[in-house]
């Protein structure tokens, strides 16, 4: 803005190739951006053909507690407030109550939570019994 004639002064060449005019400033990375490194460094998961094994951090249990609390979330974001019933806020308590439980008993003993938690599956192997 030139105060002297009360008009803009527009500048001359447009900032660099997907950056920005601010020296310094970042370029914000999308989705297709990540992927498409990621690709590109051949570290996306699954992409070499293999079925790529889902660690086994929590119980089957508290896996669908997680999934049934962000569900939860997910429709109280969408529909705003009051859209949850108590039932369903009741149920939300409980699931990541049981989160959180889980989690400290992890973080008490990991060496024997992991153990435990691999037999949950039926994956205990030899070399960690």
């Amino acid at each position: 803005w030139n105060r002297a004639t009360s008009r803009r002064i527009m500048m001359s060449s447009p900032p660099a190739e997907g950056g920005s005019r601010i020296q310094g400033a970042k370029k914000v990375l999308t989705a297709a951006d990540v992927i498409g490194k990621a690709n590109a460094q051949g570290s996306l998961p699954g992409k070499d053909g293999e079925k790529e094994e889902i660690p086994k951090l929590f119980t089957k249990e508290i896996y669908d507690d997680f999934q049934s609390a962000l569900l939860k979330l997910e429709k109280r974001v969408k529909e705003g407030p009051g859209s949850l019933s108590a039932e369903e806020i009741d149920a939300f308590k409980g699931e990541t109550d049981r989160i959180v439980d889980e989690m400290k008993l992890y973080l008490n003993n990991p060496e024997e939570r992991k153990k435990e938690i691999a037999s949950t599956y039926g994956m205990l192997s030899s070399e960690e019994s």
